[in-house]
């Protein structure tokens, strides 16, 4: 009998970048990278972030970790699809939209130009490897003369909606989450609609309870991803409860 599966979509938070066996950093200073960039390449989530301490945690499902660094909204969705497309989801799995930043779209690839390529806007550094300065002026170009957030808001809105059609018309459970800080707050009421099963990002949470910075400070990894304290907290005081209740 096959497991019950929960499908994590995602980007690097849910991906676990900043776990201790998933750290690579771009140095400002020496311009260079740090780290091991090979599991990022492969998609090889880490075994510290939240949704493998799920797995550990409960035998009897199947987690789908599907989590990719520097994911955008169209991204995450066509993730679900495409995993759909190989495994065919029942009746009864659960779908977990953990949503990304606005300023994330998909682009043409400067050295693969048929494939369509996730882009951190403000965060081009891979963009030196690319060598081809064109297609690095075009970019900057887009971005001021073509783009305005209202741009990456509604791209954010349309994955979340499909997302949440593809559950319903499925019939799976689903739950979601978006970093709310990235988003304007009527952006955030058009949301509501989507139904209860809603839980905090993990970009922003508070892991001390009380917002005491110095202590939140200490669940992130030096480039302000989550590390393994963050995500062990997390992962007992909002993951847990919610799996409890679900299952």
């Amino acid at each position: 009998m096959q497991k019950r599966r929960v499908i994590v979509l995602g980007d690097s938070y849910t991906f676990g970048h900043g776990c201790s066996d998933r750290e690579f950093q771009y140095n400002e200073s020496t311009k260079t990278f740090i780290g091991d960039e090979t599991p990022f390449k492969k998609n090889i989530p880490s075994l510290y972030c939240w949704a493998s301490l799920l797995q550990h945690k409960f035998s009897n499902i199947e987690i789908i970790n599907l989590g990719k660094p520097a994911n955008c909204s169209q991204g995450i969705f066509r993730n679900l699809i495409e995993y759909h497309y190989e495994h065919q989801l029942s009746a009864e799995d659960i779908v977990m939209f953990n949503g990304t930043f606005p300023h994330r779209i998909e682009i043409a690839s400067g050295s693969r130009p048929e494939v369509a390529t996730p882009w951190v806007m403000g965060w081009d550094h891979h963009s030196q490897m690319e060598n081809e300065i064109p297609y690095n002026m075009a970019k900057k170009m887009y971005v001021t003369h073509l783009f305005n957030d209202e741009i990456g808001y509604n791209l954010s809105m349309t994955a979340l909606l499909a997302t949440y059609g593809f559950a319903t018309i499925n019939n799976l459970k689903f739950i979601w989450n978006i970093p709310t800080q990235a988003y304007p707050v009527i952006f955030l009421k058009k949301l509501l609609c989507i139904g209860k099963l809603q839980i905090p990002h993990i970009s922003k949470y508070d892991f001390s309870e009380r917002n005491d910075y110095n202590f939140n400070k200490t669940c992130h990894a030096p480039d302000y991803h989550v590390n393994d304290k963050g995500h062990l907290i997390y992962f007992e005081k909002e993951i847990i409860p919610l799996m409890q209740k679900l299952l």
